[in-house]
Formats: C-alpha cells, sequence, structure tokens
C-alpha cells in the first residue's frame, strides 16, 4: 500500500475544511505521489488563466477569464483538470461537474479526464463516459492506490498498454509443469527488446496457446546478438540496433507495420520475477534458428 499521507485522514474527514485545506493536504500529495511536479515533463499548472467565450454585457462584449484549479500536463499536453471544493459541497451538484467539464474541454486544455474533490471523496470523470470512471471516499485513496495510479499517472497517458497486461505465458508454463523442456517458437511477432545490461537483452512477445493470448518474456545474452539480428529485416534492423545503443535503450513497436517475426528455440526460467506491476517467469533462449 502507497503511503500518500502523512496524518490521520480520517481525522482530517471529521472536519470541515476550505477549499484551500483541501488543495494542501489532499489533492497536491496526491499529484505528487502520481509523478507530477511543478516543473518537469510531467507538470502541475495551477489556476492557469483561460479566455473564456465572449460574454454579452448589454451592447457589448467583454472577455472574461477563468480558473482551473489545477490542470496537468504530460509531456506539455493537457491530460486531467482538478477542480477542488470545500469538504461541505456536494460533488453530485451538477454545476460542479459541468464546470469541471467545461474546463477539461476548453480549447486551450483539450483534456480527457476531470477530477472533482471535496476532502471527502475523490471522483474520477473520462469523457467517453457519462458515469464516473472512479470514485472514491478519501480513506480509501490509499488502499485502492493502483486505480488512482491507472486512471491518472503520467504512465495512464504515456504506455497505456501497460495496464492491459495478458497473463504470463511464463506462469502458465511452470504451472503445467514445463520447466526442463524446450519449446520452439516460429515466426513469432517481436513487440519489445531492450536491453537488461551491458551482456543481456530481452524480447516481449504475445503467445498463442489453447485458444488464449499470453504475454511471454525471452532473454538471451549478447553471444546471441548477432544471431538476433540477422532475423530483422534489413530496413528495420539500423533503428533496432540504434536503440539498444542509447537511453532507453529498447526499441518499442507501436503497430504491427514496426514490428518482425524471429525463430528461436527457449526454455523456462527458474526464477519468479516481480517488479511494481506484474509477476512473471521469463525464458532463457538457447539459440534462434
Amino acid at each position: 500500500m502507497e503511503k500518500i499521507f502523512n496524518f490521520d485522514i480520517k481525522a482530517f474527514m471529521s472536519h470541515p475544511h476550505n477549499e484551500s485545506d483541501v488543495r494542501e493536504e489532499i489533492i497536491h500529495p496526491i499529484l505528487k505521489a502520481l509523478g507530477y511536479t511543478v516543473n518537469g515533463p510531467n507538470r502541475i499548472l495551477r489556476e492557469m488563466k483561460l479566455l473564456h467565450p465572449y460574454i454579452q454585457m448589454g451592447t457589448n462584449k467583454k472577455k472574461i477569464y477563468i480558473f482551473p484549479d489545477y490542470i496537468l500536463q504530460v509531456n506539455k499536453k493537457c491530460v486531467f483538470v482538478v477542480e477542488v471544493k470545500s469538504t461541505l459541497k456536494n460533488l453530485d451538484n451538477q454545476e460542479y461537474i459541468s464546470q469541471a467539464y467545461s474546463y477539461s474541454s476548453h480549447r486551450e486544455v483539450n483534456a480527457q479526464k476531470f477530477v472533482l474533490c471535496n476532502g471527502n471523496e475523490f471522483v474520477v470523470y473520462d469523457h467517453m463516459y457519462l458515469e464516473p470512471v472512479l470514485r472514491l471516499h478519501l480513506e480509501e485513496i490509499e488502499p485502492r492506490w493502483n486505480e488512482v495510479y491507472k486512471q491518472l499517472s503520467p504512465d495512464t497517458f504515456l504506455r497505456p498498454h501497460i495496464f492491459n497486461y495478458l497473463p504470463d505465458y511464463g506462469l502458465q508454463c511452470f504451472r503445467l509443469g514445463f520447466t526442463n523442456i524446450e519449446q520452439n517458437f516460429y515466426g513469432a511477432w517481436v513487440g519489445t527488446i531492450a536491453r537488461l545490461d551491458m551482456n543481456s537483452f530481452t524480447i516481449s512477445l504475445v503467445v498463442q496457446s489453447e485458444g488464449k493470448e499470453f504475454e511471454a518474456s525471452f532473454d538471451f545474452d549478447e553471444t546471441l546478438y548477432h544471431d538476433f539480428l540477422a532475423q530483422i529485416p534489413s530496413a528495420k534492423r539500423w533503428h533496432v540496433e540504434n536503440s539498444l545503443s542509447c537511453a532507453p535503450f529498447s526499441y518499442h513497436t507501436q503497430i504491427k507495420n514496426d514490428s518482425f517475426p524471429v525463430s528461436f528455440t527457449a526454455v523456462l526460467n527458474d526464477k519468479i520475477l516481480f517488479n511494481k506491476d506484474e509477476i512473471y517467469i521469463p525464458f532463457k533462449i538457447k539459440n534462434f534458428i
């Protein structure tokens, strides 16, 4: 469980608080934990000045400006808006929802999502849906942090595919007892190739087994690197080599035209690996065929 707040959140909720309190004590820690800062590529913009459409005042048109509480940017693209209310305000009020929606859909923002928070509840809306995609009481924020992160983190907008994991093929083989069996993979389409360190690499791809799709990872060392390159079409080979020789030392395919098939023999590794997103068992490639 992530530790977001350094105080008793239930005690905070038991007393009335104004918008400034909610911003400082609730919203700022949440945005920081998500990975947003006032500088850098994942940026917090406070009360950004936006031009409202002209308002007719009698026979004159007058420029009116609006100021959303927070606009969040990822690589200079606005991704969601946060509108803060006091603890006495009801977030089901259609006026508040419409206000936050109008900020997020403003032509200078054009964000996909918006958030309402009153120090008691935290509600996330997505323009694609009428109902909230996430609604939490504040005491649920920490135990359900993975849900908040999935909706609002920079990764959500940069790498949405990481939240849609297929089951791991290595774990499936381990459960079936295929621990020392060499398997041949013919014409497997590479999704990602990454350098793990100076002497090792890993490939990720989708494997079909018994009518189901699985994600699979395949590791190999420097001695097989040139055999791997030999299977890449010449039009893509230079790009793959260049991507693996400089940070972030990986080649990702966005569309099938970026991908390419490889054939190899591999055996299941003997270690279960963990990261913040998944549990998996990689294979070790024995040779490219």
